[in-house]
């Protein structure tokens, strides 16, 4: 299984309006997002990949883990991160997500949560290192909103006929 890690950024009159921005910058606009918690499936392939997501139909269903922050004080950051570890020997990992202040904030609390999570669980994490994804946007008058979201696959809607 392949897990797809895109992100976005948008501003707009409104913070929902942003949030649907992000989506879309991110591509991922279009679909239902059903959001799953933070568990990474064995053997599944995670690569950074902002390809156009839009190949589904409008409102198809989309598993995500997602992070999303808003900002609406001007001059301040809207900033997402994700974080995420998997096994050596590929029976899983977790996902970590964080949001607020900068980049290097969300950074720092992503480490720090894996350094908990690890004392946690087994060592094989930690072997494995942690990858770190973030974006970040500027707050100008207008509600910013920041995405990192982990795509895991798109499903069409059953139809009744």
């Amino acid at each position: 299984m392949d897990i797809k890690i895109t992100s976005g950024v948008g501003r707009a009159s409104t913070e929902i309006v942003a949030f649907d921005e992000a989506l879309r910058d991110a591509g991922i606009g279009q679909y239902n997002l059903i959001k799953l918690s933070s568990i990474i499936p064995p053997k599944a392939n995670i690569k950074i990949d902002k390809e156009d997501y839009q190949k589904g139909k409008v409102g198809d269903k989309l598993y995500v883990v997602l992070s999303k922050d808003i900002e609406t004080v001007e001059g301040k950051e809207a900033c997402a991160g994700l974080g995420w570890s998997t096994e050596i020997d590929s029976k899983g990992g977790i996902f970590i997500e964080e949001k607020g202040g900068s980049e290097e904030n969300v950074r720092k609390c992503l480490k720090r949560g894996f350094e908990r999570s690890f004392e946690e669980i087994e060592d094989k994490l930690k072997n494995n290192g942690i990858n770190i994804e973030t974006t970040s946007i500027k707050c100008k008058g207008k509600p910013a909103c920041a995405i990192v979201a982990a795509v895991y696959e798109h499903e069409t809607w059953k139809s009744n006929q």
